[in-house]
């Protein structure tokens, strides 16, 4: 008797240490992909993995997202493929979290498309796509792919906020390591998805693409307003005002790709230039 009621009370304890670990161990639970709301995106309140898993604080990195969208930008409701890939030599267990949303980060933009069992959509409107737990595994890097249908014409840019795990393997949530990435998707707009005539009017930057200087060409109207270039990631890399018809800019520093330019304090008018 007193030999059943000892097996008894040892099955109840580790039943009891079992709950305890799936309901405290945050590694364990974020193994079947993350909550929505956590990839440092404005919606979500920019919160990261960092609200669970303890660590280190995270880290921007760029180009951890990439696409398959052209370099001129989306064109409106085309579907594009998204790459989300993190590495770290000697680690073996992965996570990510990844949202698309508007520039001014008011509302989720265009539709996520689930492509493989290793990703899947979370969120009330599936506006969140994240692991499985069939997707965590990889030998020093990690891969995901998912498909990205991009919003009606006129919607705007959109940026794709981005969240990775890397975990310590060892299933628990201590001492993980959280990185943060942004990837801006321009809308094309030179291919007649919206009217610029008004813009062309009183405000242009030639030669585009360009290496080194760029002119940027206003209108009396647009004299003494703000000049921000933004790159792909969101990030100003200048800031001026336009006192003059004829501005030029040196960009030779900076590295290949789109960039915004912007005009005005409420960005009232945005052209795109490609930095060869």
């Amino acid at each position: 008797m007193k030999k059943s009621i000892l097996f008894a009370f040892v099955i109840i304890a580790a039943n009891g240490f079992m709950a305890y670990n799936v309901l405290n161990n945050n590694s364990v639970h974020s193994t079947g992909g993350a909550a929505p709301g956590y990839c440092n995106d404005p919606i979500g309140g920019n919160k990261t993995c960092t609200s669970c898993h303890s660590g280190p604080g995270a880290t921007f990195i760029a180009d951890l997202i990439t696409s398959d969208v052209p370099v001129e930008g989306y064109t409106p409701n085309t579907t594009y493929t998204i790459t989300a890939t993190i590495a770290r030599e000697g680690h073996s267990k992965f996570g990510f979290e990844i949202s698309p949303q508007t520039q001014d980060n008011s509302i989720f933009i265009g539709t996520l498309i689930n492509t493989n069992s290793e990703t899947q959509l979370t969120g009330s409107g599936n506006n969140y796509i994240t692991h499985t737990s069939g997707g965590t595994i990889g030998e020093g890097s990690k891969t995901w792919t998912f498909d990205w249908t991009a919003p009606d014409q006129g919607t705007g840019d959109a940026i794709m906020y981005g969240a990775f795990n890397v975990t310590n393997s060892g299933n628990n949530s201590g001492l993980d390591t959280i990185y943060t990435s942004t990837l801006l998707i321009p809308e094309n707009t030179s291919a007649g998805a919206e009217n610029f005539s008004s813009i062309e009017q009183s405000f242009s930057a030639y030669p585009n693409p360009a290496s080194e200087l760029i002119t940027i060409k206003i209108k009396d109207n647009l004299r003494g307003k703000d000049l921000k270039i933004t790159d792909q990631a969101g990030r100003q890399v200048y800031i001026g005002k336009l006192d003059d018809k004829l501005t030029s800019l040196n960009i030779s520093n900076l590295p290949s790709g789109i960039y915004l330019l912007q005009v005005g304090e409420q960005k009232e008018l945005t052209l795109k230039i490609i930095k060869q």
